[in-house]
Order: structure tokens, then sequence, then C-alpha cells
């Protein structure tokens, strides 16, 4: 079965990596995924080291994002210059003996800008050049590269099943998924996802939310319905991290860790537990 996972922030203030790793871990989480601040970068091989001495060390990566970083870019010169930067991510999961990277596959529509039909196919077409030459960096690197589904406001991969059927037809190992629960739940139904995705999934983003807004909320404090979706991420194959990606400060987690979540967690991430 997949197990809990968390993310591991650095150079965030507000969540101390030091304070923090060991409360995720004592949450029921056994591993991380990594995730940096670009403007406070953390030294990486002491970054490395405080996973794991927290017993959660890092099983993947979440790569760089933003408006400047776009693999759906119609504008070619745009698309190879994310290309690149999601090279130069390699080099860094590879410095943390890690091989999975988490992509976006568009930034967020800043001008909420409606996209016609011509434009968004050309989306699609630049998508999928970027999923191929991921796939060819992947298989020179020996590095995964997961396409992550976004929230609605975002200008490409906001459909989970079409994200995955697109990885499908890339059909790559170094190709695959990460599925987030709260932009599905926003932009589909996350159970639903859970279900068409699944083949093409090796890692999963656990949140939750009020079905409109990306919120990052517990599991549990929004709408999705975890009696049933729990059990079924769970039922994702064994190297299947299901990392926990929210942001409290130390006293909010300390005060979950009490309130005795890691029973509620451990009960929703077991399969066919009812």
């Amino acid at each position: 079965m997949a197990y809990l996972s968390t993310i591991a922030s650095f150079g965030f203030d507000p969540m101390p990596p030091a304070q923090m790793l060991p409360l995720w871990h004592n949450l029921g989480c056994r591993t991380s995924q990594f995730y940096r601040n670009t403007a406070n970068p953390p030294d990486l091989k002491i970054a490395k080291r405080m996973a794991q001495d927290a017993g959660v060390p890092f099983d993947s990566m979440h790569g760089i994002f933003g408006p400047d970083l776009d693999p759906s870019s119609p504008d070619e010169a745009h698309r190879c210059r994310t290309i690149d930067a999601y090279r130069a991510e390699a080099e860094i999961a590879l410095a943390i003996c890690v091989k999975k990277i988490i992509v976006h596959p568009s930034p967020a529509n800043a001008g909420d800008t409606v996209l016609g039909a011509e434009d968004a196919a050309a989306r699609q077409a630049a998508l999928l050049r970027s999923m191929h030459e991921l796939a060819d960096i992947g298989d020179e690197m020996g590095v995964v590269f997961l396409l992550e589904n976004l929230p609605l406001n975002f200008l490409a991969g906001t459909e989970p099943a079409e994200l995955a059927q697109m990885v499908r037809q890339v059909d790559r190992p170094s190709l695959a998924m990460c599925l987030d629960t709260g932009h599905a739940q926003i932009s589909a139904d996350a159970l639903d996802a859970a279900h068409q995705c699944a083949p093409a999934v090796h890692a999963c983003h656990i949140n939750d939310n009020d079905g409109e807004r990306d919120q990052h909320a517990w599991p549990g404090d929004g709408t999705c319905d975890w009696s049933v979706l729990g059990p079924a991420l769970a039922a994702l194959p064994d190297d299947v991290p299901l990392a926990l990606e929210l942001f409290p400060t130390p006293d909010y987690l300390m005060g979950r860790i009490h309130d005795g979540y890691a029973d509620r967690l451990a009960e929703w991430f077991t399969p066919n537990h009812h």
C-alpha cells in the first residue's frame, strides 16, 4: 500500500524544518518531499541530513514553478527555457538522492484570460512536446518527472483525467503524474480522479478545501470524503508517497498530534478499512 509522507519546507520562516520534521514523523509520516524557498535556499547536504535525522528522509522534490516557467507555452523560446530549468532541477534532485521531481504543467492565469479553443489546443500541443522532452531528460539522468494536476485558474493541466491520459500517451517510465487531491476536488472530483488517474500516479499531494478555493486544508476540514478517498489512495502501489501538503506552524501541528489526528490518518489511509 502507499504510505504517508509530508512536505519538507525549507527557507520559510513560519515553518522551521528543525522543529517541523520531527513533528511530521510523530504524526505518522515516513518520508518527505523536499520543497525550498528559492529566495532563501538551504544547504542541500544539511537539508538532506536534517530530514534523515528526523525520520522522514526525502522521497521526492517539488520543482520550481511560477509565472516565468511554462511547459505549456506556445512561445517555443519560453517553453525551451522552462525545460532547461527542469534539467537544472534534476541536478538538484540527484544531489539530495531523489529521483521524483514534481512539475507544474503551467503557471497561474494571472490575467484571468479566457482561452479559446485554438489557444487551448496550442497549449495542449506544447505541453505534450514538453512531456516528451522531460521524459528524454529523465531517461538521460535517471529521474522521473511527475506532472501535477492544477486548479482551474491555471493555463493548462487542470483536468486530472486528461493529464493522466497525456502521461499514458507519452508512455515512458521517466514520466508520471502527481495527483493533488485538493486541486482535483476543485476541477473535478477527487475520488473520481483517484480512480481515473491511478495507473499514471507515482505520488500524491494530500490536502482538502471547500471545493472552490485551493486552501491546503487538513483532510477532514473540507469537502473530500476521506472515508472513501483515503483507502482509494492507500491502495496505490507501495512506492507511492502520499504527501500531506499542509503548511501549519509548529504549535498548530503539535496541537493536531495531541488531539489524536494520527489515528484518523491511520484509519483513512488503510485500503478497504471499512
